[in-house]
């Protein structure tokens, strides 16, 4: 199928055993340049396990899926990255597309269930699913959003990006930036979330970060 094609990319070692499934919201933003770190951190990824397994063969391998609708967060996706982009544009997207009520499914691995006590849609559940919200992607992950605004880009890493307040449970969310005192990089648990966008450069210690959360959640690291 030359579609599935399009929307599907394996990187890694052919045949490896696990292969890790990680989703990327291909609504806006810099998608492609998530893709392209991520097929440097699975490079990365593979050097270590050989050096822990002495040079054995059984490495990782990553398909990136672009997912635009409710029905791709499959029972089989380790991973979904919400990148950067507007962040009302990226919210009315998820929700006339289904997404955003997939998402909670998917994500939390429960179910809707209608007035008979039945399951109200299709969706599918996967409790140990990893999600990495960037930017916009971080204000759609907030328990709560303070002062959200419109302005101008300016060139940098940092675009237009929301400012991380404070910490409220530090005993369970780990800090992995700051800037000026405050964070832009947590993470709690399955969710990783930054404030700036690492896709634009060319280090992808944070996506070996994102594909080491997934082995951890699935009890292979």
């Amino acid at each position: 199928n030359p579609k599935s094609k399009h929307l599907s990319r394996v990187f890694g070692e052919r045949g490896a055993m696990p292969q890790l499934k990680i989703g990327l919201l291909a609504i806006q933003g810099a998608f492609i340049e998530h893709r392209n770190l991520l097929e440097s951190a699975v490079e990365q990824l593979q050097q270590e396990q050989r050096q822990k397994k002495q040079n054995s063969k059984d490495c990782y391998s990553v398909e990136a899926i672009e997912v635009r609708r409710g029905d791709q967060l499959t029972e089989d996706l380790d991973a979904l990255i919400i990148p950067g982009g507007e962040s009302t544009t990226v919210a009315k997207f998820m929700q006339q597309n289904g997404l955003l009520d997939a998402y909670k499914v998917w994500f939390s691995g429960k179910c809707t269930l209608n007035a008979m006590g039945k399951v109200a849609n299709n969706f599918k559940t996967n409790p140990r699913a990893v999600v990495w919200g960037i930017c916009a992607g971080l204000i759609a992950l907030s328990d709560r959003v303070v002062d959200m605004k419109t302005g101008e880009s300016f060139p940098g890493v940092f675009i237009r990006a929301p400012k991380i307040l404070s910490v409220e449970k530090p005993e369970s969310v780990r800090v992995l930036a700051t800037v000026n005192s405050y964070p832009v990089a947590v993470a709690q648990d399955r969710i990783l979330a930054c404030s700036f966008h690492p896709e634009l450069t060319e280090d992808p210690r944070l996506h070996l970060v994102l594909l080491k959360i997934v082995l951890r959640s699935k009890g292979e690291l």
